[in-house]
């Protein structure tokens, strides 16, 4: 008996039909695995950042003294969202983990830093002018038996920023006084104006050199 010819035809276009199915599974079965694994590295990488913060290595920490900026820079109004990593309210996208411990002489260290904070700052308002007297007197009085403090960058500030409102309704660490709301930074805006941050909005914001706010000096903890 012969095979009739639309049978042969037939039994033809089944075997195109299931090689043509085969390679459309193989190549599903390739971009499944390409977004299956796309998607561990980001959650690998989602997970170091899953809670807001900006994480230090802490065996870093141990062989480099306060890694954060601490000279003086000149951060123009255009640049500033893209330098410290801000929202459009000039709030921090993440967050630093905080470590404190606090000391005598009324200090507060970040073990995660390296850096000693003053716990409350000046007690007055001031012009931006009237900051290197107070630090110069900070000095000369070796407050807390040091003789090295500075003027705070804003990177450095930022450390200390709370994600949220703790218990003395600023987004800072309630081991700090609340009385410094506003505190200067050593920075400049290329206008001539200075930085500040705001610990009661919990923002970064500029002002002239007019305007008062209060001073929370800043040293690295050797």
């Amino acid at each position: 008996m012969g095979v009739h010819v639309s049978e042969c035809l037939n039994k033809s276009t089944m075997g195109g039909h299931i090689r043509e199915q085969i390679f459309l599974v193989k190549n599903s079965i390739k971009v499944l695995l390409f977004f299956t694994i796309a998607l561990i590295l980001w959650q690998i990488i989602d997970q170091r950042f899953s809670t807001n913060e900006i994480l230090i290595d802490s065996q870093q920490i141990n062989q480099t003294f306060c890694p954060i900026r601490k000279q003086p820079a000149t951060i123009s109004k255009k640049n500033i969202k893209a330098e410290l990593g801000l929202t459009n309210y000039g709030r921090p996208i993440k967050f630093f983990t905080q470590k404190y411990t606090r000391g005598n002489g009324g200090t507060v260290t970040d073990k995660i830093t390296g850096l000693m904070w003053q716990q409350s700052g000046s007690n007055d308002l001031m012009p931006y002018t009237g900051v290197k007297k107070y630090i110069e007197k900070l000095n000369e009085d070796k407050i807390a038996g040091h003789n090295d403090w500075r003027m705070p960058t804003l990177h450095e500030l930022i450390t200390i920023l709370s994600q949220e409102q703790s218990a003395n309704s600023l987004y800072i660490h309630p081991d700090f006084n609340s009385k410094q709301k506003w505190v200067w930074s050593s920075d400049s805006a290329t206008d001539g104006a200075r930085w500040l941050v705001d610990f009661f909005e919990g923002t970064i914001f500029w002002g002239d050199n007019n305007l008062v706010s209060f001073v929370r000096a800043v040293r690295c903890n050797h």
